[in-house]
């Protein structure tokens, strides 16, 4: 018998659905968001999962800079993530510039 917490077993059971099914951006999304909120850093999510730094830096940059109906638009498939970064940057861009 192994004893794990439960942060750990997210962890697992995450890591081994990323290598059987291979990347579902919806379950990822809201998976990196539950580690996020359990005070893990970036870095201890892309060591844990086995993400690629840039994938994870991504994700947490659109859940931190992305406004939520863009959250919801990659959710619910009508952009996808790479449409919904763009448009974050840009957004965060516009705001370094006028601040």
């Amino acid at each position: 018998m192994v004893n794990v917490t439960d942060a750990d077993a997210f962890i697992m059971s995450l890591k081994e659905n990323i290598a059987r099914r291979g990347h579902r951006l919806l379950e990822i999304l809201a998976d990196i968001e539950r580690l996020l909120a359990s005070d893990y850093s970036n870095d201890d999510i892309i060591q844990r999962t086995g993400l690629s730094e840039k994938y994870v830096r991504d994700i947490v940059f659109l859940l931190e800079k992305g406004k939520e109906r863009l959250i919801e638009a990659v959710q619910n498939g009508t952009i996808p993530l790479t449409t919904a970064l763009e448009i974050a940057r840009a957004k965060h861009a516009d705001r370094i510039e006028t601040a």
